[in-house]
């Protein structure tokens, strides 16, 4: 590759995300919510949530420490835009992400050429980076996805080059154990990461041949990054890890998620749901998952090609560290959590493969060309050539068609903008500033009014109550999406306890009353 393709692919990954990081006009979900809010904590200095999202680790009250279920650094991340540029308001939470993801096309693009030596593929791979179809709008903004995709870039790219060979093994060991810190420090699942770099370095020969000190480095360049979080867990929560501990293990729904109290949540309680539902519940998640690898890993039109190009190249580390990767991040969010996987879990986890997915891609476009020049005659060169334009243009409209749907058509940030007309709305009821509300995104809501905000628990009408009582909620913000569970009654008979103080699209905004 050249100096001047590198440069120009920078410039158009900044040209292009800078354009949608302007366009998004809010963190645009829960997530994101979450790690804005975060973000803007911690530059403020301070470390705790003013909201409760879920019940799982029985919390005390509001506000609570923070990160007892997600992981850190995106909110970290969130945190040094909030810090550098504070005169932009909310929106410099989004801002880091949005500079991130200027660099993925050139990640990619180094990494395809590291797989090929083939400037052409290069290109190629990094365009389907600046072309990123479901992933457009979700890159920009304070989530885990961009981390992802330039840690398992970097990933691959450390190993696929062939100086890394030249490496002493132990440095070579650290800098991989301290990237799947990383991972870890992203996302809870991050750990399994720690077994693709085991394998990696595994089958380097300068590696396989040395003493057991790589190994031992191999658990300082992870400690490193990950020893300091867990003393902090330790000291807040009493354990390393996450206090929610292996509850969700032993959802029988994804709306138990957000059960009261946790307790609930027992190995005995899933077993006595059945097999046949047990079964059932991850056979859904497997056809799920297999969507979004179909759908949204291999963007439909990508995925054979993204198929021929990893067995063309089945002999390197590198692809098998890669369908290894996908495979265990696949049973995991199948078999283990099937509900979170297939709600965005592996949606989310899938990201740190994407680059390796987009890198493949032009050698299984030079598969199918050369399938072309044995049987119908072409012109490898040409045709290549030809094709290369033809698939990118494919992922232009693809990414501009599923851009326009979900962030032209205005559903992007529409829960914030609810929420702010609601907070308009309880304001002039009188509601205190003090007041606590209980809403189905706390994040969000607590993001746009500065209140303490929990979640909506799953469970009937003295569930929801003993929950207010206990957290002090005075509003229930109920909307539609509550219909048909067990709060469905509160649509059309309220309990005496709540007072329906106005309708709202569709949502209904209680009083809880002593």
């Amino acid at each position: 590759m050249r100096s001047l393709d590198r440069w120009l692919l920078f410039l158009a990954g900044l040209l292009l995300f800078g354009l949608v990081f302007l366009l998004e006009p809010a963190p645009g979900y829960m997530d994101a919510d979450y790690y804005a809010l975060n973000g803007v904590r911690i530059a403020n200095g301070s470390w705790d949530e003013p909201f409760l999202w879920h019940y799982l680790d029985d919390p005390a009250g509001v506000p609570h420490p923070a990160f007892s279920y997600w992981m850190p650094l995106p909110a970290w991340i969130a945190s040094l835009g909030m810090a550098l540029t504070p005169f932009l308001g909310d929106a410099a939470a989004r801002l880091p992400f949005a500079l991130l993801s200027a660099c993925l096309p050139l990640l990619t693009a180094s990494l395809g050429y590291a797989l090929t030596r083939r400037r052409l593929d290069a290109l190629l791979a990094g365009g389907l980076a600046l072309l990123p179809g479901f992933y457009l709008p979700f890159l920009p903004t304070s989530d885990s996805f961009v981390l992802l995709m330039l840690f398992g870039g970097l990933l691959f790219l450390l190993v696929a080059q062939k100086p890394v060979e030249g490496i002493r093994p132990a440095f070579q060991a650290a800098l991989l154990g301290m990237l799947a810190g990383l991972f870890y420090l992203t996302r809870a699942e991050g750990l399994l990461w720690l077994a693709v770099v085991a394998f990696l370095l595994w089958h380097v020969r300068s590696v396989r041949g040395a003493s057991a000190s790589v190994w031992l480095f191999l658990g300082v360049g992870f400690s490193l990054t990950t020893l300091p979080w867990m003393a902090r867990n330790y000291a807040v929560f009493g354990t390393p890890f996450s206090p929610v501990g292996l509850k969700p293990l032993w959802l029988t729904s994804y709306d138990e998620l957000y059960i009261y109290p946790a307790a609930l949540l027992t190995p005995a309680r899933w077993l006595a749901s059945g097999w046949k539902s047990i079964l059932q519940a991850r056979l859904w998640a497997a056809g799920q998952n297999l969507q979004t690898a179909l759908a949204v890993q291999g963007e439909i039109f990508l995925f054979p090609l993204v198929v021929a190009g990893a067995w063309r190249l089945r002999r390197s580390r590198v692809v098998q560290a890669g369908v290894g990767a996908w495979g265990l991040l696949f049973l995991v969010m199948t078999l283990a959590f099937p509900f979170a996987g297939a709600r965005g879990g592996f949606f989310h986890a899938g990201a740190a493969l994407q680059p390796l997915w987009w890198a493949l891609a032009p050698g299984g476009l030079r598969v199918f060309v050369s399938w072309g020049e044995r049987w119908r005659g072409w012109r490898p060169v040409e045709a290549q050539r030809v094709f290369a334009f033809g698939v990118l243009a494919l992922a232009a409209l693809l990414t501009g068609v599923l851009f326009s749907q979900r962030l032209l058509g205005g559903a992007w940030g529409s829960s914030e903008a609810h929420y702010r007309r609601i907070e308009a709305r309880l304001e002039a009821a009188g509601a205190p500033p003090g007041a606590v509300v209980m809403v189905n995104n706390p994040p969000g809501y607590a993001l746009v009014s500065g209140r303490f905000t929990i979640a909506v628990p799953y469970g009937d009408a003295d569930v929801l109550r003993e929950v207010a009582i206990r957290y002090r909620a005075r509003y229930l913000v109920l909307e539609s999406n509550y219909r048909g569970g067990p709060l469905d009654a509160l649509y059309h008979s309220p309990p005496d306890f709540l007072r329906l103080l106005f309708t709202f699209d569709d949502t209904r905004v209680f009083a809880i009353l002593p």
